[in-house]
């Protein structure tokens, strides 16, 4: 992280030594979190593999490891009305290496059979709960999302609705639901695609020829069709994969490291966004696409 200004927050971790200007502080818990601090700016450039050199010097990262993304924005405890990030950019150079790949035409036909499935909710408290596989406290009290802030007391903890297991308000939950999946069948015909990728001049060409995607309704644009589940607030999904989901009500929706959010063919990818903004409904639905590659992409339909 590289922290450009703050207001009454302090810093994780001890200072470790100093950097091309900036007071560098480290602290390890379930991953390196490494901060290079340097107040006082609106707006910053440059070569960020500097930066990562130094931590590889230090031995916080990996030379082996690869870079996932780059992001800039805020880091908000409390209020951040009027804050807003108007410009960011970065691009990658890699190394000097030429691979093609030839795959085949393939066509594919899955069938799913109809399945019920219920679920029951509970087995949280006020105390600690699973937060993407973590045992984490959780705020019993009125709170906003991660971090919460307290009469001058920073907490780490999470607001009851984001626990897994179905904690409701600041109460443990012992909610059931039913879900019913129908019967689906979806054909995939790919024809066969020649990629050539040369990464010393960041060049990359791709042909690919037509492919054809059977789905079941107008509106869902997931790539393996719509299976026709039905949600209702409050619903979430966290982790990875492709989901197409129906919804008839709710007042808003929150996504975050996902790599697609679409409501009727609208792209809604990491934004809340209230329902009164939608499209109109299609035959009477939302219909809802959910893509993401990690563990940690999240998804919600609350009231």
């Amino acid at each position: 992280m590289i922290v450009l200004d703050v207001q009454n927050m302090g810093w994780s971790g001890n200072q470790v030594g100093t950097f091309n200007g900036h007071d560098v502080y480290y602290h390890q818990g379930n991953w390196n979190f490494v901060q290079y601090i340097l107040l006082g700016r609106s707006s910053a450039s440059g070569d960020m593999m500097d930066f990562i050199n130094d931590a590889i010097s230090r031995g916080y990262v990996d030379p082996s490891w690869y870079l996932h993304d780059m992001e800039a924005g805020f880091e908000i405890m409390r209020g951040g009305q009027g804050l807003e990030c108007n410009g960011f950019s970065f691009s990658v150079s890699g190394g000097g290496t030429t691979s093609t790949t030839t795959t085949a035409a393939t066509t594919s036909t899955t069938t799913t059979s109809a399945t019920t499935t219920t679920t029951s909710g509970g087995g949280c408290d006020c105390g600690t709960c699973d937060w993407y596989g973590s045992n984490v406290p959780m705020c019993c009290e009125s709170c906003s999302g991660w971090g919460w802030y307290d009469g001058g007391c920073r907490r780490s903890c999470v607001c009851p609705s984001s626990c897994e297991g179905g904690c409701v308000g600041s109460q443990c939950g012992g909610t059931t639901s039913t879900t019913t999946t129908a019967a689906t069948t979806s054909t995939t015909t790919t024809a066969a695609t020649t990629t050539t990728t040369t990464t010393a001049a960041t060049t990359s060409t791709t042909t690919t020829a037509a492919t054809t995607t059977t789905t079941a309704a107008a509106g869902c644009t997931c790539d393996s069709g719509c299976d026709g589940t039905a949600i209702s607030p409050n619903f979430s999904q966290n982790g990875s994969g492709q989901y197409c989901w129906q919804a008839t009500s709710g007042t808003y929706i929150n996504s975050w490291n996902v790599a697609k959010l679409e409501v009727n063919d609208t792209d809604y990818t990491n934004k809340f966004v209230f329902t009164s903004s939608f499209p109109a409904k299609i035959d009477g639905v939302w219909y809802i696409y959910y893509n993401s590659s990690v563990p940690w992409g999240h998804f919600e339909l609350n009231n």
